[in-house]
């Protein structure tokens, strides 16, 4: 399956309101879509990313120096064109842009190879089971939501058929995100997911204070806990204190 064309496009959708996480903010969602041709007829097309940031420079680097790289090649080659690829990042200034543009090209070049074999990717890398639980981002920071419109959020969630919330932490002090996290532990029941997302927003202190003063409400993960500066030793000193 010999590449023949590529092409990448920018979407960009604005947001009716502002939703904030533990260290930023959001007022639109973007993400990118790939397509791939092969002298075959094989079309891989992939939706992926949600770089708001950094998507031009994602996308010049797939026109620029990525697609130009594969074309020609053959789609199976997908290792070895992720291997030559990712040598370049340890000389990369925008080793964060090229990481999400290799991996990128990766994932089309895994839907080319699926589309050829007739079979969903998964299946190819050896799947042991079909059906996966799907949880949803949730619990965003906004003004004026309180208590009970946090809670009418969760609701909905399982309403709509999701097994649980990735749950927004870490721009609040830890005692008041505790509180909001228990709150809708109390309301959603123990049977539904809830994993914590602190956006990097805490120190070390801070992030065994929430981390401790959760234990009990049954959370799955504890996701970028601390400072991105200290997040090798931060975390290890987070799990060793709280065992989360």
């Amino acid at each position: 399956m010999r590449i023949e064309r590529a092409e990448v496009i920018p979407l960009e959708v604005p947001l009716t309101r502002t939703f904030y996480g533990g260290t930023y903010s959001m007022n639109r969602r973007c993400t990118l879509l790939l397509r791939v041709w092969t002298a075959e007829g094989v079309r891989g097309q992939i939706y992926i990313g949600d770089e708001r940031d950094e998507q031009a420079v994602v996308c010049r680097i797939l026109r620029e120096q990525l697609f130009p790289s594969v074309l020609g090649r053959q789609a199976s080659e997908v290792t070895a064109i992720w291997e030559e690829n990712f040598r370049r990042t340890t000389v990369a200034a925008g080793r964060h842009a090229m990481m999400r543009a290799l991996s990128a090209l990766d994932v089309v070049l895994w839907d080319v190879i699926g589309r050829q074999a007739g079979m969903p990717v998964f299946r190819l890398l050896g799947a042991a089971q079909t059906r996966l639980q799907a949880i949803i981002i949730g619990g965003y920071y906004a003004e004026g939501k309180g208590t009970a419109g946090l809670i009418e959020e969760i609701l909905a969630y399982r309403e709509a058929g999701y097994a649980g919330v990735k749950f927004k932490v870490g721009g609040r002090l830890p005692e008041a995100d505790i509180a909001r996290v228990r709150q809708v532990r109390q309301a959603i029941g123990d049977d539904f997911i809830i994993a914590c997302d602190a956006n990097m927003g805490y120190t070390v202190a801070e992030a065994i204070i929430f981390a401790r003063g959760v234990a009990d409400c049954n959370i799955a993960w504890f996701e970028e806990p601390v400072h991105w500066y200290d997040q090798v030793r931060g975390m290890r000193e987070v799990r060793a204190a709280t065992g989360t």
